[in-house]
């Protein structure tokens, strides 16, 4: 997941690498960054955890904090691609479940065999994950089944290093 934050008049992604965040305004527009325990309480992302996974916009009730043009009465939201989250001083965060393909070591043990090569992916080969589909496929030298043409598995274009193709939109 990546949250967009509007700083110096431009959107600016960022990776959401950790577990928690607080939203908050700066002199440049939005900050995100990881909670203190010093700061003031204010609205905060956190990824949800086991059957919890995901990420979560908190507020309190009655902050002014808003999801996509509503209050956010209940305090808790499950976050989903394109919501915005505005804060009362105007401060807007967009977030974003693009992903874009990069060569990384399989995380886990084997998963299912490439839909290219038909060979068992297991942890550790290097593999790239289909930004559009989320199925894993070798990428190496020995085998470039991600960048060797279109996802096997749903026909998407396999460029790595393509970067983000979706930003928010300009406020009018």
């Amino acid at each position: 997941m990546r949250c967009f934050v509007r700083s110096n008049g431009f959107w600016e992604p960022r990776r959401l690498a950790g577990s928690r965040y607080a939203l908050r305004a700066g002199s440049a527009g939005a900050r995100l960054e990881p909670p203190d325990g010093t700061a003031r309480a204010g609205p905060l992302l956190a990824r949800g955890e086991g059957d919890r996974a995901g990420w979560f916009l908190l507020a309190a009730p009655g902050s002014g904090v808003r999801l996509n043009g509503a209050p956010l009465a209940t305090g808790i939201a499950a976050l989903a691609d394109r919501d915005e989250v505005d804060l009362p001083d105007g401060v807007r965060y967009v977030v974003s479940a693009e992903r874009t393909a990069r060569m990384e070591p399989f995380p886990r043990g084997d998963a299912p065999p490439c839909p290219r090569c038909t060979r068992p992916i297991v942890a550790g080969d290097t593999a790239v994950c289909c930004p559009a589909c989320g199925v894993w496929l070798h990428e190496s030298e020995a085998l470039a089944c991600f960048s060797y043409g279109p996802c096997a598995a749903c026909g998407a274009p396999s460029a790595l290093g393509d970067g983000l193709r979706w930003v928010p939109e300009e406020p009018a």
